[in-house]
């Protein structure tokens, strides 16, 4: 079963900004009436909500007129265009054929390491089939 005094800071809360139910105004006073420590930490909640409204703001602002002047830095950045880095054609050119060069090594490794060796062949004739032997050690049976 759940405690219905389980939250009954958020309900003094409420109570004491006025947003409390009937309900809750009646789940209150039961609870103040449970205990004196009860009363006593319900006053104590009281009298800091009290003080706390008697405080002015150290610093006044208009929200509004922060927000308009915010929309305003937008609107004037919006067209704004800053170009980061500029390069020069020769640049620009020069990266280019650098990844050309790149892509053709890399076709270049490719096909080298993916063709059959290049080498002499030795053929060596044993029983029903004729072996040829690579010189850099591959071999291929033929029958």
């Amino acid at each position: 079963m759940k405690n219905k005094f389980e939250n009954i800071e958020d309900l003094i809360a409420k109570f004491l900004a006025g947003e409390a139910s009937s309900e809750e105004i009646h789940i209150l006073e039961e609870w103040k009436n449970l205990h004196a420590d009860n009363l006593r930490e319900f006053n104590q909640m009281k009298m800091l909500f009290t003080e706390s409204a008697t405080l002015k703001p150290l610093l006044s602002v208009n929200s509004d007129k922060a927000w308009l002047a915010i929309q305003q830095a937008i609107q004037l950045e919006k067209g704004r265009v800053v170009q980061l880095h500029k390069r020069s054609n020769l640049q620009t050119a020069l990266r280019i054929a650098a990844i050309f060069i790149f892509m053709a090594m890399i076709g270049a490794v490719i096909y080298f390491m993916t063709s059959p060796l290049a080498g002499s062949e030795h053929e060596i004739a044993t029983g029903d089939s004729i072996q040829k032997k690579y010189v850099a050690g591959w071999q291929r049976n033929y029958i």
